[in-house]
């Protein structure tokens, strides 16, 4: 399954967006140096909102403590056993969908 998020150029190349999901949850998407990354959008040390983070490249800053984290590998560049979770994206022309598995099986952009 696949939902819609957004449009890429909603998300400002070095910027963060928050998107609201059904059932209330949120998350975040990036505009890196790498590309459109998506986490969930809290972050794993108080619960600050990450989408208010700071972005320089591939490295995203937790404004409230200063929590630092790798958007490619989703590492915590300074707590060694914290991490995001990074959420599977698929863009499409210019749509941005979060895949979800459907059962067992894992899909790409073409399902």
């Amino acid at each position: 399954m696949r939902i819609y998020l957004c449009n890429v150029g909603d998300v400002p190349s070095g910027q963060g967006r928050r998107i609201l999901l059904p059932g209330g949850d949120s998350l975040a998407l990036f505009h890196t140096s790498s590309g459109i990354r998506a986490v969930k959008n809290r972050c794993p040390h108080a619960g600050a909102r990450l989408d208010d983070g700071i972005l320089r490249k591939d490295k995203l800053t937790c404004i409230w403590h200063g929590w630092q984290f790798n958007l490619e590998s989703g590492k915590c560049i300074n707590q060694e056993n914290a991490r995001l979770t990074l959420l599977p994206l698929c863009i499409e022309g210019q749509n941005i969908y979060l895949l979800q598995p459907d059962g067992d099986e894992a899909h790409d952009c073409s399902s």
